[in-house]
């Protein structure tokens, strides 16, 4: 069973022509699919094969049949964005959608010292000089690079709001005074930015021509940590700068989950450790379920064995209760057990069915008094690394 998560970011506009498409009531069924869907801005509404679905983003589409989908969202004051996507089973798909103004009415103000420079845009050649102005401009990223004769070329990022006004004063350096930065990376293919600005290249790659001075630089690959850092780029030289990137070991997550007495199926009970996803224990989808809150004794307890569930988890009680002292964990052994009560205050390391470590805490217990069921929030860090200990 696939217990991964496909992160799919999407900075562009996909149009679908579905066949036939289902009605949504035909859909969402006995299943495994699951599509999160988040957007820039947040807030528009989600359509499902061109019915809407009354939920907003971000939010998630579940128990989806093996199949393809036709997804569209809607938001005031901008252009419709649609796309298609195929589901396979058990599968769990996450889509970003930047969503354009209809009518953009950004704009930037360039200058340059000495004026008379001329002006491209993401590497297109715009035929006019500075000083110049660019009306009408959709929110979002520029790449803007000036070229004058005996001047080095000037190149900058300029990120836009929506309806925003931007000017911008570039002051030219001599011819041979710019400065070069090569950035590599263990692995490659990091994405590089510069001064909070994507730059679009990955490593390893030269910037250039750099205006001599610090700039800081971010290198982001998935599965990694973020790699911040600061450097100085000289007048006429060239700058390198190798970068070890670090393993993403944990990843963070939070939810609420609810005992299994007296309890809808919109306050469920399983808990997903992998991605964080919350289930009923009378779900379709509850062979995803590691651990659940059993009313039975108020017990955190393994999934296996409980309404044909079959993931089997082990529980360790820690020494502390701060989720984020740097100890790691120790080897699963017999004396793991497979349930803690829900009264444990130091966190819980946790070993799953795909043999993967989480360092759990219970946060707060809520409810308990007639009409009002009792849940827990809880938070833990999982291990993206399987058998790794690190914490």
């Amino acid at each position: 069973m696939n217990k991964f998560l496909i992160i799919i970011v999407l900075a562009f506009i996909f149009t679908a022509c579905p066949t036939a498409p289902k009605k949504i009531e035909e859909i969402v069924g006995n299943s495994e699919g699951t599509i999160y869907i988040t957007s820039d801005p947040v807030g528009a509404e989600i359509f499902l094969n061109d019915e809407n679905t009354g939920k907003v983003t971000p939010d998630s589409l579940i128990e989806l049949f093996s199949d393809e989908y036709s997804i569209s969202l809607k938001l005031d004051e901008f252009i419709d964005s649609s796309f298609s996507v195929y589901v396979e089973d058990n599968q769990r798909l996450a889509f970003d959608i930047f969503l354009n103004e209809v009518h953009p009415n950004g704009k930037i103000i360039l200058t340059s010292d000495p004026s008379g420079a001329s002006i491209s845009i993401n590497g297109v050649n715009t035929g006019q000089l500075t000083p110049s102005t660019f009306s009408n401009l959709k929110r979002g990223q520029y790449n803007f690079s000036l070229n004058l004769n005996l001047y080095d070329e000037s190149s900058f990022y300029i990120n836009l709001t929506k309806d925003g006004t931007l000017e911008k004063n570039t002051r030219m350096n001599i011819a041979g005074t710019a400065g070069t930065l090569y950035i590599t990376s263990n692995p490659t293919g990091a994405s590089i930015f510069l001064d909070n600005f994507n730059t679009g290249l990955t490593t390893p790659d030269t910037l250039k021509p750099l205006t001599p001075g610090n700039y800081s630089l971010k290198l982001s690959l998935e599965k990694y940590n973020d790699t911040t850092f600061v450097t100085q780029v000289s007048a006429g030289g060239t700058t390198t700068k190798s970068i070890n990137m670090r393993p993403l070991f944990t990843t963070t997550f939070s939810n609420t989950i609810w005992e299994t007495i007296g309890t809808t199926s919109e306050q469920p009970s399983g808990l997903d450790l992998s991605s964080a996803i919350t289930f009923g224990l009378a779900s379709s989808e509850n062979l995803n379920v590691d651990l659940f809150y059993n009313s039975n004794g108020f017990v955190l307890t393994s999934a296996n064995g409980t309404n044909g569930m079959t993931r089997e988890t082990y529980f360790k009680v820690g020494e502390s209760n701060n989720l984020n002292d740097g100890i790691n964990s120790l080897v699963k052994d017999n004396t793991w057990v497979t349930s803690v009560p829900d009264t444990e205050t130091n966190y819980i390391f946790l070993y799953d069915a795909d043999g993967h470590y989480s360092k759990f805490i219970i946060v707060d217990i809520i409810g308990g008094t007639p009409g009002d069921p009792v849940r827990l929030q809880v938070k833990w860090l999982y291990n993206n690394i399987s058998n790794s200990r690190i914490f």
